[in-house]
């Protein structure tokens, strides 16, 4: 007896065909602008078969018949390659990494050439200021199916405004965001993690928080010019570089040393977490750590660690992350 299943979302889509002792399931997805296709085949006993339908079912999988299988697996595979194709931007000019050599590569720490494949090289070029509503929000699958018009690596000829945050929060590690200001940056909040190196010429203005976070492959923030923000909160090795002025109150987890001077260091970790006696060696709102109970010795040891994505949830959502 044949059994068929799916499990559908924006970007992915696995069909799983169940055939007498055999499974078989192909798996779709749309990842930095290509449409990708696996397919996989084990032979299992019944007590295994059964035992994976059900697990298929418990993760989100449901039951079609086999006309549906076919349809819906040329539908969404036509569909992701639909979807793969961004809308050029607007007032943006597609340019090409080996056009943009050598006048950008001295402000780069990293090297496109050496961490992206050739179709990735290309960066979006905007010649006149740009003003962005809402937030600027950068992620892995920048070049994929997503619902922004900007992509992977950004060059911003003029100034650039942005009502809401600039938000590259993702954590991005596998392959390096670029973002090139070559005038002013203003916005809410400024979030840059893991690979992200947003490089700018003029000043930055950032009304409430610059967070940088998780560095450690190759992100940064280099600003040539002034850094003006109410506060400033880093750490987990991603330096922030400032040529001109800082003018902020600059706070630094102390697992890390700090690239910016002055900073006041805050604990990372917080032992025999109690929330008042706590409450004067940091700054941070119990939301922006995690608590951890430790039985080993017979007796609770409870403690705090800093969590930085419950710190962007909150600056997303319009939270304080300060007492």
């Amino acid at each position: 007896m044949l059994r068929y299943f799916c499990q559908i979302n924006e970007t992915k889509a696995n069909f799983l065909l169940v055939a007498g002792s055999s499974m078989q399931m192909t798996k779709i997805s749309a990842l930095l602008g290509v449409v990708e296709k696996q397919e996989l085949e084990k032979t299992m006993s019944s007590s295994e078969i059964d035992e994976n339908i059900s697990l298929a079912i418990e993760h989100g999988f449901t039951e079609i018949s086999d006309l549906e299988f076919a349809e819906m697996m040329q539908t969404v595979e036509r569909n992701l390659a639909t979807k793969t194709i961004e809308p050029p931007p607007m007032n943006a000019v597609e340019v090409a990494w080996k056009q943009l050599v050598p006048e950008y590569r001295t402000l780069l720490q990293n090297n496109p050439s050496e961490y992206l494949s050739t179709r990735l090289r290309m960066f979006h070029d905007y010649r006149e200021s740009v003003h962005c509503p809402s937030d600027l929000r950068l992620n892995y699958d920048s070049r994929g199916p997503t619902v922004q018009i900007l992509t992977r690596n950004l060059i911003f000829e003029q100034d650039l405004t942005i009502s809401g945050n600039f938000d590259a929060g993702e954590f991005t590690s596998e392959l390096p965001l670029f973002v090139i200001v070559r005038g002013n940056l203003t916005a809410k909040n400024l979030i840059v993690t893991g690979w992200t190196e947003l490089v700018v010429l003029g000043d930055v203005t950032v009304l409430d928080l610059v967070f940088g976070f998780d560095g450690e492959t190759g992100g940064r923030l280099m600003v040539h010019g002034n850094l003006t923000a109410a506060n400033v909160l880093a750490g987990a090795m991603f330096p922030i570089e400032v040529t001109g002025q800082t003018r902020s109150n600059v706070f630094w987890l102390d697992n890390d040393e700090p690239t910016l001077a002055g900073a006041q260091l805050i604990p990372a970790e917080l032992n025999q977490w109690m929330r008042t006696a706590n409450a004067k060696k940091t700054p941070l709102v119990d939301g922006a750590y995690f608590t951890d109970s430790n039985w080993a010795n017979g007796e609770e040891i409870r403690s705090a660690h800093f969590e930085a994505i419950q710190v962007i949830e909150l600056i997303r959502n319009g939270q304080t992350i300060w007492r």
